[in-house]
């Protein structure tokens, strides 16, 4: 079975949380909502944000810091979420 499909995830919601995931493992900042956007294609960033928003709301991920700032996401890792 899928990472997708264990954690009812889309395809895009899985890019996106993978993307994020490596983005902070290399640079130790999450990307902004902009550069998630261009990485994985989305045409904009407030389709950015809706997907974002659902991994928040299943638990894959945190915003931290305060809310005006771009770098605040923060992945919840699992071994099992992650290729």
């Amino acid at each position: 079975m899928r990472a997708d499909e264990r954690f009812n995830m889309t395809k895009q919601q899985l890019k996106v949380y993978q993307y994020i995931v490596e983005y902070v493992r290399k640079e130790r900042l999450s990307p902004t909502y902009d550069e998630i956007r261009k990485e994985c294609n989305i045409s904009s960033v407030s389709g950015t944000y809706v997907v974002v928003k659902e991994l928040i709301r299943k638990g894959l991920m945190e915003k931290t810091g305060r809310p005006q700032d771009s770098r605040q996401l923060r992945p919840v890792i699992d071994k099992r979420w992650v290729d």
